[in-house]
């Protein structure tokens, strides 16, 4: 049993309580995060896209991320860049549901529904308290560094461990 496994790939870093990955031919085609999920996506030392929710599945082609679908309490932070890779503010929404499509790694379409709330900040007016959304959590210390670290047995440090909200919790 892992409670809220973490998965890691490059800059990119998923968590919630439950994560099924389908690979084929040892390459991840789809991956289904239920009851809450987490999805981060390291810009620099100070800036992640984030996204979280409390279903969320996101689709692969050639190894890349192509579609993403957020179901229930979505929530999303992002940056994004101007051509020459410049941020050009901070992007913050909430909405029921939430799709992307991605191409090259970037942000090509979003798509939020349903009472949906925008906020663009300038990158200059961003305090330290908006860069994260509730819960953020960037397991550097669980990343493996090299193909032998995936035998390394590392725990959560106790003040990872995530309290589950009642935004979260559904009615039986």
């Amino acid at each position: 049993f892992c409670p809220e496994p973490v998965r890691c790939n490059e800059q990119q870093q998923l968590y919630g309580d439950t994560i099924e990955i389908v690979m084929i031919y040892s390459t991840s085609d789809w991956v289904h995060m239920k009851q809450y999920c987490f999805a981060i996506q390291q810009k620099d030392s100070i800036h992640f896209n984030q996204l979280k929710g409390r279903d969320l599945k996101a689709y692969f082609v050639d190894g890349d991320i192509r579609y993403i679908l957020v179901e229930g309490n979505a929530e999303s932070i992002f940056y994004p860049e101007e051509d020459d890779g410049t941020m050009t503010g901070m992007n913050q929404t909430e909405s029921s549901y939430l799709s992307m499509n991605l191409r090259d790694r970037k942000l090509e379409k979003l798509k939020i529904w349903s009472k949906s709330k925008n906020r663009m900040t300038p990158i200059p007016d961003l305090s330290s308290e908006q860069l994260r959304l509730p819960d953020f959590q960037w397991f550097d210390y669980l990343r493996p560094l090299n193909k032998d670290d995936i035998f390394r047995k590392v725990q959560k440090k106790a003040e990872a461990v995530r309290k589950v909200s009642n935004k979260f919790r559904t009615e039986d």
